[in-house]
């Protein structure tokens, strides 16, 4: 927590040249209370042989977590949107993102 505080602080405090920073915390009680609202066991999210480090599903939750933050709060990281979407939908389809 306390190195959070400092990336807060860092970020709001400094203008960078040649980037802008933006500080993500996940809110992992919120998280797991919406896995487990969706039907899912909170154990589900870590890995079974230590407990402590994540499973490839909370690997999963946390990518779709971070993509809405970007999307909503830091669209600049995201770049612009490429002007052939159209196009390359047109000639191949929607392959679901891949």
């Amino acid at each position: 927590m306390q190195l959070n505080k400092e990336l807060y602080k860092i970020s709001k405090e400094n203008v960078f040249q040649h980037f802008k920073t933006k500080v993500f915390v996940p809110n992992w009680p919120e998280v797991v209370k919406d896995y487990i609202l969706k039907g899912g066991d909170a154990i589900d999210l870590f890995e079974p042989t230590d407990g402590f480090h994540p499973s490839q599903l909370q690997h999963e939750i946390l990518a779709e977590v971070v993509w809405v933050f970007l999307k909503t709060k830091f669209r600049y990281a995201l770049g612009p949107l490429n002007p052939h979407n159209a196009e390359i939908k047109r000639r191949f389809g929607d392959q679901g993102g891949f």
